[in-house]
C-alpha cells in the first residue's frame, strides 16, 4: 500500500512539474511577443522622428500614411492579439 501511495505521489509531482514547464514556456513566448510589439512601436516612432529630422518626405510617403494595417491595429488597441506571432524557428 505504501509503495502505491509513493508512486502516486511521485507521479502527481511529475505531472505538476510538467505543467509548470508548460506554463513557463507559454510565459516566455508571451513575453517575447510583447517585446516584439514594443520593438515594432519603437521602430515606428523612430521612422516618424527620422522623417521629421529629414524635413519631411514626398507627399503620400509619410510613415503614418504607409503604415501596415497590423501596425494601425496595434497602435489603436495595444494588446497581445494585435502583435504578430513569431513563427520562425
Amino acid at each position: 500500500m505504501e509503495d502505491t501511495y509513493e508512486l502516486t505521489a511521485l507521479r502527481s509531482i511529475r505531472i505538476a512539474t510538467s505543467a509548470i514547464r508548460d506554463l513557463e514556456n507559454q510565459s516566455s513566448a508571451t513575453s517575447k511577443r510583447y517585446k516584439k510589439g514594443i520593438k515594432s512601436l519603437s521602430s515606428y516612432i523612430h521612422s516618424v522622428e527620422a522623417s521629421l529630422d529629414d524635413g519631411g518626405t514626398m507627399e503620400g510617403c509619410s510613415p503614418w500614411e504607409v503604415m501596415p494595417a497590423k501596425m494601425r491595429d496595434l497602435i489603436a488597441n495595444p494588446c497581445l492579439s494585435n502583435i504578430e506571432e513569431d513563427n520562425s524557428v
